[in-house]
């Protein structure tokens, strides 16, 4: 069974294999004869010397995209300083209302691998992101957040970088509001705003699922879940949605309550003139009359390769076309 790596053994493991080619590239250099080193000409010298130059340039390359991570943007820089507790962003009340959020307005965008900013999570809602991506694997028992199986590092985990500090942040937006008050969001600009947390998972759904729904307790306690009651959809200020290798029968096999929603195949829905709200007699789930509903899901997508006809990017799915379609207008 493979166990996650600290910082700095991912580090130390970096480093180690940069070496190790430097060394392998060396060592073919020097051609023996017998016990008689012959040595290299002149040009070869030359360009074994350039040959460690361009080494040690892509080893600091190296070490700067896997343990120091720069800032695709200027403003991930400025979450660099956010406050930290064991090394994981901290959502300590005064620090997230007063210096970083209290004015963001949200806008409709996605922080995919949102895991890669320097501050995850927080630099998303800080840039006003109404959604947010983990790709998420798990190992003895517990859900790590990371773009490879490879890469776990100790402590960033799906409850330390995202459950925790949502858990705080709504804890926070909440606290004095009266019972019958709809609960807040995380934005102040407007607590009305949802906020969606795609979670990819990477390893096979069977384990993964109820694992993601035993980690997701806190926020469900708290009452800020999206979820299906068994008759209607209730909007609260998180909705969490599966993708990846989740299965879809198990996601929806309680018919009375749910709160993981599907990332539903695009290329699979109903025609762009089906209507998603026509309904029939209730008949215990929901009531909907095509496979993939608001019960159950909540996006629907298509890679590239999966939306083409003929191979070509420019022949999109006619039906994956019309969705698009659909889904544009309906943002006017």
């Amino acid at each position: 069974m493979y166990s996650p790596l600290t910082a700095e053994e991912s580090q130390q493991r970096q480093v180690r294999r940069g070496l190790r080619d430097i060394v392998r590239t060396a060592g073919r250099l020097s051609l023996w004869q017998g016990s008689k080193l012959v040595r290299p000409s002149r040009a070869l010298q030359i360009s074994f010397v350039c040959l460690l130059l361009l080494s040690g340039a892509l080893l600091h390359a190296l070490f700067n995209a896997f343990t120091i991570w720069m800032a695709i943007d200027p403003f991930d820089v400025l979450f660099a300083s956010f406050p930290r507790e064991r090394g994981i962003p901290s959502a300590a009340n005064n620090v997230y209302s007063a210096n970083y959020f209290r004015s963001v307005l949200p806008v409709p965008c996605h922080s995919h691998n949102d895991y890669w900013r320097t501050t995850p999570l927080f630099a998303a809602l800080g840039s006003g992101c109404v959604s947010v991506e983990a790709d998420v694997w798990l190992r003895k028992g517990e859900l790590y957040v990371s773009h490879t199986g490879l890469s776990l590092v100790e402590g960033n985990t799906l409850s330390n970088l995202y459950i925790q500090p949502l858990q705080q942040i709504l804890h926070d937006m909440n606290t004095g509001q009266g019972p019958a008050t709809k609960p807040a969001g995380v934005f102040h600009m407007n607590p009305a705003q949802s906020l969606t947390l795609v979670v990819d998972f990477k390893t096979a759904s069977d384990p993964t699922l109820p694992a993601l729904h035993a980690q997701l307790q806190p926020l469900r306690s708290g009452g800020w879940l999206t979820h299906w009651n068994g008759t209607a959809r209730v909007e609260r200020p998180v909705i969490v949605v599966a993708s990846g290798a989740v299965d879809f029968d198990a996601l929806t096999a309680n018919a009375t309550y749910r709160d993981v929603f599907f990332d539903a195949p695009l290329a699979a829905l109903a025609d762009a003139s089906d209507s998603a709200t026509d309904f029939v007699a209730s008949d215990g789930g929901g009531g909907y009359t095509t496979k993939y509903n608001p019960s159950n899901s909540h996006l629907a997508s298509a890679g590239v390769a999966g939306a083409n006809t003929g191979g070509e990017a420019e022949r999109l799915d006619p039906k994956v076309l019309g969705h698009a379609e659909v889904a544009e207008k309906s943002k006017g």
